[in-house]
């Protein structure tokens, strides 16, 4: 199996105004360039394949790749999951075909998202091709507007730390990892089991 991300999410979860005004940094755009960097630095500890959270936060799209159907349905990482774009994959006879969407169900309503093969199960696919299987998807909350008010927060936080705290050690501060991030994280951590 094998994950790639084909559109980055069009906008940050935060924009640099809000994250200016957390930083109490709104009335000047000297910092602007650092604000947007620590903005990008926290959306990625969270979202996507390397995120810590194991989720799309604002729409993205990504393919998924098997070298042949599962036996069941296909669970797509990343949830959650708003609507699959395509499911492709080579036939026995080794052309590309797209799976028509009868053949298959979607469920956006599970935590995680899934494609769920029709009565008659998967087509046969080719047996010696590599990523003979492709299912392209759009995972994330929607629009910024959309992400959770906790995730946003948790941002906010990591952006304030950062931005108050431009040192990995300050001589006489105790360091700690923030509670309170730790805690609007907490609901939405995928666990793997």
């Amino acid at each position: 199996m094998g994950l790639v991300r084909v559109t980055a999410p069009a906008t940050t979860p935060v924009t640099l105004a809000e994250a200016k005004k957390h930083c109490r940094a709104e009335d000047f755009t000297d910092d602007d360039v650092l604000i947007t960097l620590y903005i990008e630095a926290a959306t990625a500890y969270l979202d996507g394949e390397e995120g810590v959270l194991g989720k799309a936060l604002v729409n993205q799209v990504w393919d998924l790749f098997w070298d042949e159907f599962p036996d069941g349905p296909i669970e797509l990482p990343l949830p959650p999951l708003s609507s699959v774009n395509f499911v492709k994959y080579y036939d026995s006879d080794n052309v590309l075909t797209t799976l028509d969407p009868n053949e298959y169900a979607v469920d956006i309503r599970s935590g995680v998202g899934y494609v769920v093969p029709s009565v008659d199960g998967w087509p046969a696919s080719y047996a010696d091709t590599i990523n003979a299987v492709n299912v392209r998807y759009v995972a994330g909350y929607g629009t910024a507007e959309n992400v959770p008010a906790a995730l946003k927060a948790a941002i906010l936080l990591m952006v304030g730390d950062l931005y108050a705290t431009r040192e990995t050690v300050v001589v006489g501060q105790a360091i700690a990892e923030s509670r309170t991030t730790e805690l609007l994280l907490r609901p939405y951590r995928r666990m793997f089991v």
